[in-house]
């Protein structure tokens, strides 16, 4: 089995039937993006890497399975009490499929848009996590992060933090 240098999206188009799976980069020379399924292994591998490195990005959300997606991330990822519900991988290719790399587009409005911020958690520690934007609060905007606080920005921090998918993926490690 090759070895998984990198998580690059989070797919939930078959949950609950099946697991939630992630598209990967491999080791492996002869084939090296292909599917693996969310395992207690990989969770634990993976979400330290989320963590120290930022949310990849999702796909697969729907209408049919928000519920579901909506209790695992809560249960599972603990992004209780706000997890985010938003497809933020938006292109209908998957990442390194195709030659040109997907276009990044700013979200139309910023109310309901994802931001992404890195935060002390301890003395030691630091970790990722994702938020939405809730409402203008003139002249500023309210963002509910995953753990339900809230925090009042000004459109320029918003701007800085809004969570850009296609970056993540295809500039991961560049100065």
């Amino acid at each position: 089995m090759p070895l998984i240098k990198r998580y690059l999206l989070r797919d939930y188009s078959q949950f609950p039937a099946a697991a939630v799976r992630y598209w990967v980069l491999s080791n492996s020379e002869k084939c090296p993006y292909f599917w693996v399924n969310e395992t207690s292994d990989i969770l634990d591998e993976f979400l330290q890497l989320e963590e120290a490195n930022g949310c990849i990005p999702e796909q697969g959300i729907t209408s049919s399975n928000i519920d579901a997606v909506k209790q695992h991330k809560e249960q599972v990822y603990l992004q209780h009490p706000a997890p985010i519900l938003i497809n933020t991988w938006r292109s209908s290719k998957l990442p390194f499929q195709v030659r040109k790399r997907p276009t990044s587009r700013p979200p139309a409005s910023l109310i309901n848009a994802v931001v992404q911020d890195h935060f002390h958690v301890s003395d030691t520690e630091t970790a990722y996590y994702q938020g939405l934007v809730l409402r203008k609060q003139k002249p500023n905007y309210v963002v509910q992060w995953t753990d339900g606080y809230e925090q009042t920005y000004t459109p320029a921090e918003i701007q800085s933090l809004l969570y850009d998918p296609v970056s993540y993926v295809y500039n991961f490690n560049q100065a």
